[in-house]
């Protein structure tokens, strides 16, 4: 009886080891047929609106009715006109799109009107902001990450160590940003790690799953100390303590509600509330209530 007893305990916390799959039904979903293959999202949370950014290198505004507003940008060569988009974010009351292909920044009203151009002398990866209204940009070329301000400034690079070891990194294309201490979260696809420094570059932490060494890193965001990542050919959003354990995932591979095929971008609003997911293959967005989990 003593034996069976303690067999149970065994069992039981080793289950509570195991990461969980959850399934979510979202409160939204955006699948209207003028997108064309949805693989950026973020959150405009003054507007309360979610823009999406597909192949057609149009940015696409709806509100959280789902209901859509307008779009901006497109594919070409004028400086409101992009040919890759490699991120896009709100500062204040502009939108703000970098591409990778011209190196440039641009940066919008909320009604889509074009401002301004932040040339650069390297192609931006990644676009984050945080709390203060400061905008991130991942530099690939040089390993830094530029810190700019409202007015279009350049205040900070953090420099980050070049390498294959502890504490090193070879790509920093994808980002992501705490709004709580102002930590960079950079997936390395090339160590096959996460990776975070502070605003001065100083090394926090860093760690890896077999999840990153059978996939490439899309999209990395970050919520009550929990970090939410999606890699490539991984149907599910995984989401992983600062010390690397995988807490639990989200979804799975299909086409109903709750289930994604190839998720790319995604973001969080509303104090971590809602989830966005730039569901690929379904060429559509799920938003999530994510208000109720138990992390």
């Amino acid at each position: 009886m003593k034996k069976s007893f303690i067999l149970i305990l065994l069992l039981l916390s080793v289950s509570l080891l195991i990461a969980k799959d959850i399934h979510l039904e979202p409160v939204l979903v955006i699948d209207d047929q003028i997108l064309d293959g949805p693989h950026i999202v973020a959150f405009d949370p003054g507007f309360e609106r979610v823009l999406i950014v597909d192949e057609s290198n149009y940015v696409h505004v709806y509100d959280l009715n789902g209901e859509f507003i307008f779009k901006f940008g497109g594919h070409g060569d004028e400086n409101y006109q992009f040919e890759s988009i490699s991120g896009i974010s709100v500062l204040g009351t502009n939108y703000i799109v970098g591409d990778s292909y011209f190196n440039k920044i641009c940066y919008f009203d909320t009604s889509g009107n074009f401002l301004s151009k932040f040339d650069l002398e390297w192609s931006p990866g990644n676009l984050r902001t945080d709390e203060d209204n400061y905008l991130y940009v991942s530099n690939v070329y040089d390993l830094t990450i530029e810190i700019i301000n409202e007015f279009q400034n350049v205040i900070k690079k953090i420099s980050l160590p070049d390498g294959y070891g502890k504490e090193e990194v070879i790509d920093i294309e994808i980002i992501g940003v705490s709004w709580e201490d102002d930590y960079v979260f950079i997936g390395d696809n090339i160590n096959d790690k996460i990776i975070s420094y502070d605003k001065d570059g100083r090394f926090e932490y860093e760690f890896s799953s077999e999840k990153f060494s059978e996939n490439s890193f899309l999209s990395i965001c970050y919520a009550d100390k929990f970090i939410f990542v999606t890699c490539e050919n991984d149907n599910s959003i995984n989401v992983f303590d600062k010390k690397g354990k995988l807490n639990f995932s989200i979804g799975k591979k299909g086409i109903n509600y709750g289930e994604f095929a190839f998720p790319m971008g995604i973001a969080l609003f509303a104090d971590e509330e809602l989830l966005a997911v730039a569901d690929y293959g379904n060429n559509r967005v799920q938003i999530f209530d994510i208000s109720g989990l138990n992390y």
